[in-house]
């Protein structure tokens, strides 16, 4: 989540592109990872099928539309996603 100055702290906000090299690396090793508090336009918001790379959940501010996923499993390659849908 990226860090802004709020009150009294005046440390610079987390550079975007810190954000995106943090969740290129935690792609490696993570299923679920998102880039929270910047625009969507930079990515890491919408949730992917870890096996397919298929966007199941796709969120743009305020509209989320679930397509990627029926019977908690991806459409696209039947890999189980866990939650409730």
């Amino acid at each position: 989540t990226r860090y802004f100055p709020q009150y009294k702290m005046d440390i610079e906000p987390t550079p975007v592109e810190t954000l995106i090299t943090a969740y290129e690396i935690a792609k490696n090793n993570l299923k679920y990872v998102y880039i929270g508090n910047t625009d969507p336009k930079y990515g890491g918001v919408d949730t992917i099928c870890p096996k397919c790379k298929k966007i199941l959940i796709f969120r743009k501010r305020s509209d989320i539309k679930i397509d990627g996923i029926k019977n908690n499993r991806c459409n696209n390659c039947n890999e189980l996603i866990y939650g409730k849908f």
